[in-house]
């Protein structure tokens, strides 16, 4: 049973009354957080606070107690039952109200074409970092995507390297080196990038441009909820199983379960 806590109130269900003047959220003025849990366990929640916290001060957004955030977000996940996977989202109105959900996570999709998206990702400078609720580039750009017989698409910046993927980092083997955008490249720092570029001693930051995605032997995607995702193909190119990227796979899923609260 999925569960809600909005603006004081627990409830249960999938609805909740708003005013037709609701403008924070027909804007979508927020930052929001989506976190990956298993049973009562939610992975790396001081991360994503603190995370959330930088998406507020970009966002000029008032004072908001983290603290009470995050013992509401634990009694969220407690209440709502749910024993195998789930999704627990955090967002914060520019308004002041506050809107945490807990809802099962069905099993992920494989992720097996990814194509290149035609039109350059720009810099937004003032909220590079910032993780907000106006997601319309990329649900356009997976619109595009799926139109175009992809699964997502990764997006280039105006310097013409890679930024990410349409909800997710991206991460590349190229000759012979594991690689992954530089924040610098817009694209959102992710939680899950963040641990495995902290983990991993052989994975780096550098630009990837064009002619390196032509030639990468491996391409992976990297979010809260699919952890570590390898890509089967690249604007139709078919990409080899690699076994090291299997193998960091399989070492991220160990540690985030044996390390939850890193």
């Amino acid at each position: 049973m999925s569960s809600i806590f909005f603006n004081g109130e627990y409830l249960s269900g999938d609805r909740i009354d708003l005013p037709v003047s609701a403008h924070p959220w027909l804007r979508g003025d927020s930052a929001f957080e989506t976190i990956r849990t298993e049973g009562e366990t939610i992975y790396f929640l001081r991360r994503h606070l603190d995370r959330l916290s930088n998406s507020l001060m970009a966002m000029e957004f008032g004072n908001v107690d983290l603290e009470e955030v995050k013992r509401i977000s634990k009694e969220v996940v407690n209440r709502s039952e749910i024993v195998g996977p789930g999704r627990l989202r955090i967002t914060c109105f520019s308004n002041g109200d506050l809107l945490i959900t807990h809802e099962v996570e069905y099993p992920v999709s494989a992720l097996g074409k990814l194509g290149r998206y035609p039109l350059i990702r720009p810099a937004m400078t003032q909220l590079l970092d910032a993780k907000t609720g106006s997601y319309a580039a990329s649900a356009t750009a997976l619109r595009w995507a799926q139109k175009h017989g992809f699964d997502d698409v990764l997006f280039f910046n105006e310097a013409g390297n890679v930024a990410e993927a349409t909800y997710s980092n991206v991460g590349f083997l190229v000759d012979g080196q594991i690689l992954t955008p530089p924040l610098d490249s817009t694209c959102l720092p992710g939680i899950v990038r963040q641990v495995a570029l902290e983990i991993f001693p052989d994975f780096h930051q550098a630009d990837v441009t064009k002619a390196m995605v032509s030639r990468a032997d491996g391409i992976f995607l990297l979010s809260s909820i699919r952890e570590i995702q390898i890509v089967e193909s690249m604007d139709g190119r078919e990409l080899a199983s690699q076994p090291i990227l299997s193998v960091m796979q399989e070492e991220f899923s160990a540690f985030a379960r044996a390390n939850p609260n890193s």
